[in-house]
């Protein structure tokens, strides 16, 4: 009976323990990283965006994912109006996924067409997760992101901006050419 009791107390005090890190964690077990950080900025929760992203780029994931989460970065960091740090986030991401582009031989020109976001009617409507594509990132999403923080960055700004990337592609990924 006392045995029983405690196995109880043990499987109950076990399932309220993962209930509560569940509800803590925002079930972020169930999600990629990637994933987790887009449902935080759509949650307009950014800090948290940027540092599910931070660890994503500090760990030993695939130079894809990186660039992905470069991009991300960047685009949470001009929700948080920090667009110095936006700038090099997504210099650092179109200098990387132009090198994945250019380096795949998976990925041809003609592919950006079918890999582009379909329109939608209705705005409201949530579309399925596009799939990154660093040759659309490359020619297409990131020099538009880069061209847009141009108003909120001064040239001095841009330039230091510019060359922390550098650093950071330097750095991280020493394949890369200059």
């Amino acid at each position: 009976m006392i045995n029983n009791l405690g196995h109880k107390i043990s499987s109950l005090t076990t399932i309220m323990f993962f209930a509560g890190l569940m509800a803590a964690t925002g079930c972020s077990f169930f999600y990629k990283p990637i994933e987790q950080a887009k449902h935080y900025a759509l949650q307009q929760q950014y800090d948290a965006a940027v540092d599910e992203l931070s660890d994503l780029i500090d760990s030993g994931a695939p130079e894809e994912e990186k660039a992905q989460a470069f991009m991300l970065r960047g685009k949470a960091y001009t929700s948080l109006k920090e667009y110095r740090y936006a700038y090099r986030d997504l210099q650092v991401a179109w200098k990387l996924s132009c090198h994945i582009y250019q380096n795949s031989p998976a990925t041809q020109p003609s592919d950006i067409d079918t890999q582009k976001e379909p329109a939608t009617e209705n705005a409201t409507q949530e579309a399925a997760p596009a799939q990154f594509s660093p040759a659309l990132a490359c020619i297409e999403q990131l020099p538009q992101l880069i061209d847009a923080l141009k108003p909120f960055t001064s040239e001095f700004g841009a330039i230091m901006a510019t060359q922390e990337a550098s650093a950071i592609v330097k750095q991280m990924f020493p394949e890369i050419p200059r």
